[in-house]
């Protein structure tokens, strides 16, 4: 994604500096419409790419679409008919020392994180930030899922998944994008999570007793 804005950082300077000369330059509409191609035949690059990775591992799936969810309602409401343990994803950050960890659970549950923090000895976890998000799972809020593991390549995140989840018959969690779900077989969502090569954790967690209605 870098590249991708460097590209254009470097397109719009050079079409500035042609304007200034009175030389040959693209129309803004005609840069535009550049632009708008790069995104998106890096947002097909990047689709395809998964598909790929997961064809070379042999992961079987069912693949859905459906309107962009961001809640857990919403998620109920267009992913509900799904058959399969669907699954929560927090991205968390230990302040003190850095250490990534992304967080598996079912998505009805709530993470005690007080008792969490204790859990992992870590008492200064938060959420981290978009930025890491973005940067080591390629994805943005909206779409967190254990799938952004393929995109840690330098296995900067510790995955910690609930031990109900990683038992599942089949699991649904979005392939790094929240217009869609994948509902992938236990063992090849195990075969997954092992190839990806990141260091895994399989815990009961603590969770808190209620639900909010949103969230």
């Amino acid at each position: 994604m870098e590249i991708l804005y460097l590209f254009m950082f470097a397109i719009s300077s050079v079409n500035n500096e042609l304007k200034k000369n009175k030389q040959l330059f693209f129309s803004d509409l005609f840069l535009k419409f550049i632009i708008q191609r790069a995104f998106y035949l890096i947002e097909i690059k990047m689709d395809e790419s998964l598909k790929q990775w997961l064809a070379e591992n042999n992961i079987q799936y069912v693949l859905y679409t459906h309107p962009a969810v961001f809640t857990v309602p919403e998620a109920k409401v267009h992913c509900g008919h799904i058959q399969g343990t669907h699954c929560k994803n927090l991205f968390l950050k230990n302040k003190k020392s850095g250490q990534l960890y992304l967080v598996t659970i079912p998505q009805e549950k709530r993470l005690d994180l007080n008792r969490f923090r204790k859990m992992i000895g870590a008492p200064k976890v938060r959420f981290a930030g978009p930025e890491e998000l973005s940067e080591i799972l390629g994805i943005t809020a909206g779409a967190v899922s254990p799938i952004g593991l393929v995109n840690d390549i330098y296995h900067k995140v510790i995955f910690i998944i609930d031990e109900n989840v990683w038992k599942a018959d089949e699991i649904c969690c979005h392939p790094n994008d929240n217009t869609e779900t994948l509902q992938i077989p236990g063992p090849d969502f195990q075969k997954l999570i092992r190839a990806t090569g990141t260091s895994m954790e399989i815990k009961t967690l603590p969770y808190l007793n209620s639900n909010p209605i949103h969230e």
